[in-house]
């Protein structure tokens, strides 16, 4: 089978549809109409473009391919002025101290980063509220719940045990070097 004419720029060679073959089509739909979207369309368009830009369009993300920084989400939590203690270029990590107590925010360069860090720190206990490419260390699941709800992001919890290989108390709290 060989091909027919191509169409005219703009036109089709389909016949008996919007005029003789080859003849460009009217602007629009039939009629020559120009079509509109649907008010509902638009109405629904306009209302996720706002919700975007009055909640930052997911969360602790900042813009495309690059994490939000420590300082944005220990800002989201409360935290006006984070102590920066790591700021090399796979990961930064700042140290907040608020009412709801002391935590560390980590952000990295990559998401695999982020997963053997994630991986390595475990082992030693707290509670983790892990998202992209970002991590919240806290004492206790109740504690990370506030920033959860802000932040996004899944909790994830440690056992650390003792030499003994018991657990660890539960009372045993984040020292302040950590």
């Amino acid at each position: 089978m060989t091909p027919g004419p191509a169409p005219a720029r703009g036109g089709h060679t389909e016949p008996g549809r919007h005029g003789e073959p080859g003849e460009p089509r009217k602007p629009g739909g039939p009629g020559g109409r120009r079509a509109r979207p649907g008010r509902a369309a638009t109405l629904a368009l306009w209302t996720v473009l706002a919700g975007c830009l009055l909640t930052g369009c997911g969360g602790a993300r900042a813009a495309a391919g690059a994490p939000p920084t420590v300082e944005q989400i220990a800002a989201r939590t409360g935290c006006v002025s984070p102590q920066l203690q790591v700021d090399a270029q796979e990961l930064r990590q700042g140290m907040c101290k608020t009412a709801r107590g002391q935590y560390s925010v980590t952000t990295f360069a990559t998401e695999k980063g982020k997963q053997e860090w994630l991986d390595d720190a475990l082992s030693y206990g707290g509670a983790y509220l892990v998202g992209t490419r970002w991590i919240v260390l806290g004492n206790t699941p109740e504690m990370l719940e506030p920033f959860r709800v802000t932040l996004g992001g899944t909790v994830r919890t440690g056992g650390h045990t003792m030499p003994s290989g018991e657990p660890m108390p539960q009372d045993h709290t984040m020292s302040e070097g950590h």
